[in-house]
């Protein structure tokens, strides 16, 4: 019953409403970037932006995306964290210190990657080990130590610290590590680049390494243009790891933030750096001039298509916008409809005009003439089959989250009993001499809570789906639209 009320905490939000898509106001410019006062327009635009509309990405969230989620702690306060957990750990609250160090780490990891970072990293992690081994958390002890020791080889234990029996473990790891099987790691760049493996730096690309098997966090700086750590596992073989740093050139987090690309760029960069900030549109603010005459340029971007969806110009007094003109843009931008302030380059072709009957002189024919009739377009929410086609999105949307944590459960169950099956003597059943009987029956608990959720979730899945496709069809019979998806 417990997995089917987790079920209907994942389905409802789907079914209350759709999630509204992401959308990143940008201004950009010419290098080395936009201005204050273009910053200060498009600032304006976005507040109005959001007010008309849900998800619109707030300018701290855009800084954070194009930093790699940084961490606002300094050294200095992860230090005096670090001393905490170490003195929770000596009164015996192993569990607090653990959540402190794991903390500790999470924003280490977020930091950009310096010798001192690392070495408060490497020590964090060391501490978190022993205390996880303190707690009885031997895999996760074993784990943690696994990835130190792949990060930093020639990691030493400060006997003072640390009894001689936690060396030896260190030790052991080491040497497991090294008779295990060893992988390349070739690192490539679009430009000369200093590579760190877990903070460590390790050399200039292009670079070839070797490391034993595992994951690793790898990140790089070139010129002072930093890329965010990306993951790569090295478990199944060789890997080769093509860095660009086009994306982050572009990036002016503290101008907006904002972009600096040359005209001839921007389409293509705006659409890069969209996907690469997770949005799904992307409003391009910029300025052109003719003449004494300066505009603000409004481009909305659809990221995921690729495309330009519509642009639209704003004449400016100075640098202010008129009033009223970042309403009537924020309109335009997002429903096409036309505004006499806002200045578009889409051309409407005019109709022929009728000539009048030979026998019927102009003054008279313009008697006959009957004024154009009224087309109401009913509102969004009263148009037929609205309510039921956004159900159908919401659960579509819902099929294949669940979908996905099915997928993700059932792999992990997989992970878990081949762990507890390995620990077993294949001729007899039994566990394997030295092998800790908690540890098992953790894998074999492990396992099966998550096989019951992968079903659970399986089931839940299938119900969205059909429930997507009743309502899909029965949305489309009531519009009578089965052309196209109007909402």
């Amino acid at each position: 019953m417990r997995a089917f009320a987790a079920l209907a905490l994942v389905v409802v939000p789907f079914l209350a409403v759709a999630e509204p898509e992401s959308t990143g106001v940008l201004p950009v410019a010419d290098p080395p970037g936009p201005g204050v006062e273009l910053v200060d327009l498009t600032r304006g635009l976005r507040a109005t932006l959001a007010e008309q509309t849900r998800g619109v990405a707030a300018p701290e969230d855009l800084r954070l995306r194009m930093a790699g989620s940084p961490s606002t702690a300094t050294l200095t306060e992860l230090d005096r964290a670090y001393s905490g957990a170490v003195a929770a750990s000596q009164s015996g609250d192993y569990d607090g210190s653990a959540r402190t160090l794991r903390a500790v780490i999470e924003d280490l990891e977020r930091l950009p990657a310096t010798p001192e970072a690392f070495s408060q990293w490497s020590r964090a992690m060391l501490r978190l080990a022993r205390t996880e081994g303190s707690l009885g958390h031997k895999g996760e002890s074993r784990e943690l130590l696994e990835r130190l020791v792949r990060a930093d080889p020639g990691l030493k234990v400060d006997p003072e610290q640390y009894p001689p029996s936690f060396a030896k473990q260190v030790e052991d790891v080491r040497a497991a590590l090294k008779a295990g099987p060893q992988r390349k790691l070739t690192v490539t760049s679009s430009r000369s680049a200093r590579i760190f493996v877990e903070g460590r730096e390790v050399g200039a690309t292009p670079l070839s390494l070797s490391l034993p098997a595992g994951s690793y966090r790898i990140s790089a700086v070139a010129n002072g243009a930093r890329l965010p750590p990306v993951a790569i596992d090295l478990s199944g073989g060789d890997s080769t790891l093509a860095l660009d740093f086009g994306v982050a050139d572009m990036y002016r987090p503290d101008a907006g933030p904002g972009l600096a690309l040359v005209p001839a760029q921007r389409a293509h960069g705006i659409i890069t750096a969209g996907a690469s900030l997770k949005l799904d549109r992307v409003l391009a603010t910029s300025v052109s001039s003719d003449g004494d005459v300066r505009y603000l340029v409004g481009s909305l971007y659809d990221v995921r298509k690729g495309s330009l969806l519509r642009e639209g110009r704003l004449r400016l007094a100075g640098w202010r916008a008129p009033e009223g003109g970042f309403r009537d843009m924020a309109r335009f931008l997002l429903t096409g409809e036309s505004s006499g302030a806002v200045i578009t380059e889409a051309v409407v072709a005019e109709a022929p005009k009728a000539k009048p009957a030979p026998d019927l002189d102009v003054k008279a024919a313009s008697a006959f003439k009957q004024p154009p009739p009224k087309v109401v377009t009913p509102g969004p929410k009263h148009r037929p089959g609205y309510g039921k086609k956004w159900t159908a999105v919401g659960t579509g949307a819902a099929a294949l989250a669940l979908g996905g944590f099915a997928l993700y459960e059932n792999s992990a169950a997989n992970r878990n009993f081949s762990k507890a099956k390995a620990m077993l003597d294949p001729q007899t059943g039994e566990l394997r001499p030295g092998e800790d009987p908690d540890v098992y029956d953790k894998y074999r608990s492990d396992g099966n809570r998550q096989r019951s959720m992968a079903t659970a979730s399986g089931i839940g899945a299938g119900v969205a789906l059909v429930t997507s496709a009743v309502f899909g069809v029965w949305g489309f019979v009531e519009s009578g639209q089965f052309g196209r998806i109007e909402f």
